[in-house]
């Protein structure tokens, strides 16, 4: 499982690379600019579903297939819903909210993201419930593969001073990945026709209670992810108009977004593929430890995850910070945000316990407080935004996001003890009885 997440990193590295030797710089900072907004509609979408589809697939409350089918019901509701409305507010978020005119076609692309995007998430969950953890990665070689192709393929033949078009030619590259990812899930469920009309003409009378489940946990799930989501869409809003009362030019708060955004933080975030391929192997065996009480495997799968995440992410950050010049050239042809890298490399190393940290606290069904820490750390967040970025400019956002994950992380810790000490007591509990 982790050779196939490296090996679709590097051709994921790779598009990448093309991409950004490809587009203009300002380009790549529009793309940028419109990402906040396609991680809340994404948020909105899924409604956390397939994390919630893992975890009751994992501890089989209920039918395998019967979870699927009402998932399936759920994701064509929200996908048909939300895209409608979603297109009404793509002039005036265009215009008014990101003050950028450039990004509407590649804001109007993210409407065919949608369902894609829906139902691999919901069958990547369903693989990960099965244990069969593998698939998630093996299905993103097919993605970048798709992608890769693509952009070879088409790359040398759109405008290249058309700033919109070349924004939008990087989103659409997604879209191509998302549909080959989605077939090669497709293939890789194998189920016959015939098995399927059986079973739809079975007693359906648990399906609501089943649609109860599902919302009760995604709704948690979801309202965590949807507001870190709100404020990610408001980030760049915010940004533009803290620097523009700065005094700073639209095409200079634009670029400086983009390089942060763009060229420094997925750099720097690389290593973050590890933590969440061995998180995803993590959650069913924690939620089934957990279940079952055994609170020694929950610790082993736990602090083993939790450390290899950290420490493998480190060594990486370290290789970046030595050789900083060579990793951004290689990547990117070209030397942009040198200052912010070697700047911040080292203080963005616990986001690499985050996911697994996560993880444990969805297996503690501890949803209610990943919302309410979500609300805190956010507000915290948008608190730091103006008080840091009319001081420091760039610079300021990035503390603030910093100070945020920092607060995340502390939250989190605590919990997971008391989520463990009171494991340990229910194990002693057992064992006395």
């Amino acid at each position: 499982m982790i050779f196939l997440s490296l090996l679709s990193k590097i051709l994921s590295i790779v598009a990448k690379v093309i991409i950004a030797r490809k587009i203009s710089t300002i380009a790549m900072s529009v793309y940028s600019l419109t990402l906040p907004t396609l991680s809340l509609l994404l948020n909105i979408a899924q409604l956390g579903i397939p994390t919630t589809i893992s975890k009751l697939i994992a501890k089989k409350r209920y039918s395998t297939f019967k979870i699927m089918q009402v998932s399936v019901f759920i994701m064509l509701f929200l996908d048909l819903i939300i895209g409608i409305t979603y297109l009404f507010f793509v002039p005036k978020i265009a215009t008014s909210y990101l003050q950028n005119e450039f990004t509407m076609p590649t804001l109007y692309g993210m409407v065919l993201l949608l369902p894609l995007v829906s139902f691999t998430s919901l069958l990547k969950g369903y693989f990960v419930g099965i244990n069969r953890v593998e698939m998630g990665s093996s299905c993103q070689i097919s993605e970048e593969i798709g992608r890769l192709l693509f952009i070879v393929l088409f790359v040398d033949y759109i405008d290249k001073q058309n700033i919109s078009f070349l924004a939008f030619f990087a989103m659409f590259s997604s879209i191509v990945g998302e549909i080959f990812q989605l077939i090669h899930l497709i293939l890789a469920l194998n189920i016959k026709k015939k098995k399927i009309t059986k079973r739809i003409k079975e007693n359906n009378n648990e399906n609501n209670k089943i649609i109860k489940n599902i919302l009760s946990i995604s709704m948690m799930s979801t309202s965590t992810r949807l507001i870190g989501s709100i404020i990610y869409f408001f980030e760049p809003i915010i940004f533009t108009y803290l620097m523009l009362k700065s005094n700073v030019s639209n095409e200079e708060l634009t670029l400086e977004y983009g390089i942060v955004n763009s060229y420094i933080f997925p750099l720097i975030l690389l290593p973050s593929f590890f933590s969440n391929c061995i998180s995803t192997f993590m959650l069913p065996k924690l939620s089934r430890n957990v279940e079952q009480n055994n609170y020694k495997k929950a610790k082993y799968y736990f602090l083993s995850i939790t450390s290899i995440s950290f420490f493998s992410g480190l060594i990486c950050l370290t290789t970046i910070y030595l050789f900083p010049e060579f990793f951004l050239n290689i990547l990117y042809g070209k030397i942009v945000g040198l200052n912010y890298l070697k700047r911040y490399i080292f203080f963005i190393s616990i986001y690499f316990i985050q996911m697994p940290i996560h993880c444990a606290l969805v297996a503690f069904d501890q949803e209610k407080l990943l919302l309410f820490e979500s609300i805190i750390c956010n507000l915290v967040r948008i608190i730091c935004f103006f008080i840091f970025i009319p001081l420091y400019k760039t610079d300021g956002m990035v503390i603030a996001i910093l100070i945020s994950i920092y607060l995340s992380c502390t939250i989190h810790i605590v919990t997971l003890f008391r989520c463990f000490r009171t494991l340990k007591n229910k194990c002693k509990s057992i064992i006395n009885i």
